[in-house]
């Protein structure tokens, strides 16, 4: 038995369009019904109409991005009666069950063979967060594996899909550029500062003629212009490979050097960048270390990409 459900979710704190992965597969009909990504509850269905099972010495083995390993043992005497949901709780969670009150127009006979929910709290803190990734794997008592229940969230800088230009440019070089700006403006205070002391000293005063008649977003207009050029060149490469990522499933090395590539391509522009006056030349380096670190994170998502196409769950 297995089921698969993709999920889109709306973070509206963060304005991030995430989808949630969620896989289950049993052997037989005791299984996940959902595990909590809060660490709250895990819930365990026997969706058996007839047959109730002994869990006694059976265990839940669960991995979170927070957390590498939780083990949860049954104790003596755990019967999960058929048509029946146990819902495992952490300690310190607050259980909220589902009423198991008869429908209007609903016979008898189809109450009973509803789902029945029992509610257990557990001594477990916590069964530890999961806002990236689970794994939740039920094991009997003999150590052989009867379900496993993961899930998967996924951002679009986390697995590549649906990332637009505009995307990147505005969570990505925008808040560099204003940084840049900023910089700019810190840089032209210092130099100014800088020309004022050197005119006590009788030194200075053609520096600060010419600095006078500096015009700030002259000089930084057609540098931007460069820089987003060269950006969006590489933001052109990277969507290539990320929204296609399927095609890239037996050839991902081609991928990585085809990115590589780019990436060397826009280094190389970056460098040749000049601004015409020396104290903002620094604003070169910050650029050059903005992109350098951009391009690893890229060439790790692009890994990512890839490998959620090829299998979406760990």
């Amino acid at each position: 038995m297995a089921k698969t459900m993709d999920i889109e979710d709306n973070n509206k704190d963060e304005f991030i369009h995430t989808k949630t992965i969620f896989r289950r597969h049993s052997k037989g009909p005791v299984m996940f019904n959902g595990c909590s990504p809060s660490g709250d509850v895990i819930l365990i269905d026997n969706i058996s109409p007839k047959k109730s099972y002994d869990l006694t010495g059976w265990r839940i083995e669960r991995q979170t991005n927070s957390q590498k390993f939780l083990r949860y043992t049954f104790t003596d005497k755990f019967i999960i009666p058929p048509l029946t949901t146990i819902e495992l709780w952490s300690s310190i969670a607050t259980p909220m069950s589902p009423p198991n009150e008869m429908e209007p127009n609903q016979s008898s006979e189809e109450h009973e063979q509803q789902q029945t929910f029992v509610t257990i709290k557990t001594k477990l803190l916590t069964w530890n967060t999961a806002r990236q990734w689970s794994i939740n794997k039920l094991f009997d008592c003999h150590g052989r594996e009867k379900a496993i229940f993961s899930h998967r969230t996924l951002t679009p800088l986390a697995y590549g899909q649906g990332i637009s230009t505009q995307f990147l440019e505005e969570n990505l070089l925008n808040p560099m550029l204003n940084s840049m700006l900023q910089n700019a403006v810190a840089l032209l205070n210092s130099q100014i500062s800088s020309i004022f002391a050197d005119l006590f000293s009788g030194i200075g005063k053609r520096d600060l003629n010419s600095l006078a008649n500096l015009n700030l977003g002259q000089i930084l207009t057609p540098f931007v212009g460069k820089i987003k050029e060269i950006y969006q060149q590489l933001f052109q490469v990277f969507l290539q490979i990320v929204n296609h990522a399927e095609s890239w499933i037996q050839k991902p090395d081609f991928a990585r050097i085809e990115f590589v590539r780019a990436g060397d391509v826009a280094e190389e522009a970056v460098s040749r960048l000049n601004l015409g006056a020396e104290f903002l030349q620094p604003l070169v380096n910050l650029v050059q270390t903005h992109i350098h670190a951009l391009i690893s994170d890229f060439q790790g998502i692009i890994q990512q990409a890839i490998a959620a196409v090829a299998k979406p769950t760990h």
